[in-house]
């Protein structure tokens, strides 16, 4: 994705405005985001008319949201991650990112026909890249803007400020981590104090900073202390047979979509089980992960979402959240992804339903060990229809949105929800 500025001239105040107005096209490969039709001049364009300044002040003030908190709902949410958001008096593209952690995924969406301005955005793409790429993006414009400014000897605004504050945090480890942490919570700088921090840094420090990125996604009412505590009053099992799967698997890549990580990484552990089509039983899936299938049963104590803990080589503690047998498989299903594809990025694993790279991984291993797709869909005959998605799913031990899921993913139906761009490029 590169951003692209031609300079033109606007008596518009103040004077960093009056700088920086031009001509801006957002642009990635032969994809333009920003093409529109100017309802004045009855034209299309594929720029739109804007200071820079601003789009540059908002990529600053929002560095560490954009690159680090998951997609939520709600304004806050809006505010940091839609271009639409950024005021100033222009009309800007309808055009969300959205990182998952390790990439970014960037939707553009036709403006709303209601609005009655003289620019109508009609692009309508989505699209992936790592998310390294948009940071230098973003720094490469802030630093085409900056110079804009030093050629029309503007050196003092609140972007210089602004920006000088993210590049020294950027270069400082603990200060970093802070942002970080702030963004994967939604909050903005300094809002989260400094004994907070140290509370989540510790636990970090000691359970993986991976998992504890994951944990605040969650969105969780928990303490990490909390969660640890109540972990840690779960079921038994051995992790040696989960540590040899993981020592014989590859780790996900940032550049595989990750559900197709998922799979592959299930497949894969399905093949060392000597199971590559069949269905999991329960005791099977218990003797995989060395626990007992009275966690699968009925009526067993849950959590405000699954977790594992190792706490020693010999031994681990897990408890589940949902009290379904089907649930209670899946995050099992989940949860051995998690552990081998993370595990040597911390001794902590959780499922949650943020929208984090991690956390969609392991949605995808735990469909494809417990219902792998081919032989699903040789035992639905191809049909589609609900009947026999209910069939497979019972045939699988698995809730029939996991079958729909699967399907859905590899476009044998449709997407209804409305976060379908986001779902297809993701």
């Amino acid at each position: 994705m590169k951003i692209n500025v031609t300079w033109e001239s606007s008596n518009r105040p103040p004077a960093e405005e009056k700088a920086t107005y031009c001509s801006l096209s957002i642009v990635s490969g032969a994809t333009c985001l920003t093409e529109a039709i100017d309802l004045l001049a009855e034209s299309s364009t594929s720029s739109a008319r804007v200071s820079a300044y601003h789009l540059a002040e908002w990529f600053a003030w929002n560095w560490y949201r954009l690159r680090w908190e998951p997609k939520r709902d709600g304004y806050s949410w809006a505010s940091a991650h839609r271009m639409a958001t950024v005021g100033g008096g222009y009309i800007w593209p309808n055009i969300s990112f959205i990182s998952d952690g390790v990439r970014m995924i960037v939707v553009t969406k036709p403006s709303n026909e209601a609005d009655h301005g003289a620019i109508r955005y009609i692009a309508d793409h989505a699209l992936v890249q790592p998310a390294e790429h948009f940071e230098s993006t973003v720094d490469e414009f802030i630093g085409t803007v900056l110079a804009r400014l030093e050629v029309q000897s503007l050196r003092s605004t609140n972007l210089h400020d602004v920006w000088k504050s993210v590049l020294e945090d950027r270069a400082n480890p603990k200060e970093n981590e802070r942002r970080r942490f702030e963004a994967i919570l939604g909050l903005e700088p300094d809002e989260l104090s400094l004994d907070q921090f140290d509370q989540i840094s510790d636990a970090a420090s000691e359970f993986g900073t991976s998992a504890m990125e994951e944990f605040l996604a969650a969105d969780q009412s928990l303490t990490a202390a909390d969660a640890i505590c109540k972990v840690k009053s779960g079921f038994d099992f051995n992790p040696s047979s989960i540590r040899s799967l993981a020592k014989h698997s590859d780790a996900p890549s940032s550049t595989e979509k990750p559900w197709v990580a998922g799979a592959r990484i299930a497949s894969h552990v399905r093949d060392m089980l000597n199971n590559s089509e069949a269905p999991v039983s329960d005791k099977e899936l218990g003797e995989v992960i060395s626990v007992s299938e009275e966690v699968l049963q009925q009526g067993t104590e849950v959590a405000e979402m699954p977790m594992a803990l190792e706490e020693n080589e010999a031994q681990s503690k897990l408890i589940l959240r949902s009290r379904i047998p089907t649930g209670k498989r899946f995050e099992l299903a989940r949860l051995l992804g998690d552990q081998v594809a993370y595990s040597v990025t911390g001794r902590f694993s959780l499922c949650s339903s943020a929208q984090t790279y991690r956390q969609k991984f392991q949605r995808a291993f735990a469909a494809e060990f417990l219902c792998p797709f081919d032989s699903m869909f040789d035992h639905m005959h191809r049909r589609t229809d609900s009947d026999s998605i209910d069939e497979v799913a019972a045939q699988y031990g698995v809730s029939p949105l996991v079958v729909q899921n699967h399907l859905i993913n590899r476009g044998h139906i449709k997407r209804n929800d409305l976060d379908n761009d986001v779902e297809t490029a993701a």
